[in-house]
């Protein structure tokens, strides 16, 4: 699978299915197969931080906000709107309470 196949499963699967897991093997499997390892490490960080944030459990969401905006930060050609992405970061950062099965209010769009 090319890298654009990658990056429209990895939205398929992080904004219409809601499903991190996916969205996690998705970046696990490009490490394994040594695709784009940046990439890969943000995919598997984004989908940690919806997944911890869907669970109310907050000392994990800040985690991996604090993996992906370091990510984001290394790697100034990644695929999406970065100024979009850091507003709802920091929004879910501003909502992330221990109450279980939040809906994620994150979608990730492309430049």
């Amino acid at each position: 699978m090319n890298s654009q196949a990658r990056l429209d499963a990895f939205l398929v699967a992080f904004n219409d299915k809601e499903d991190y897991v996916q969205g996690h093997n998705i970046g696990r499997d490009m490490l394994l197969n040594g695709e784009n390892r940046k990439l890969a490490k943000l995919f598997a960080s984004l989908s940690g931080l919806a997944e911890q944030f869907s669970k109310g459990k907050k000392q994990g969401f800040l985690k991996f906000e604090k993996m992906a905006l370091k990510q984001l930060e290394e790697m100034p050609e990644h695929p999406f709107d970065e100024k979009d992405l850091l507003r709802q970061i920091n929004d879910l950062n501003t909502l992330c309470v221990s109450s279980k099965n939040q809906t994620v209010p994150l979608k990730l769009r492309v430049k």
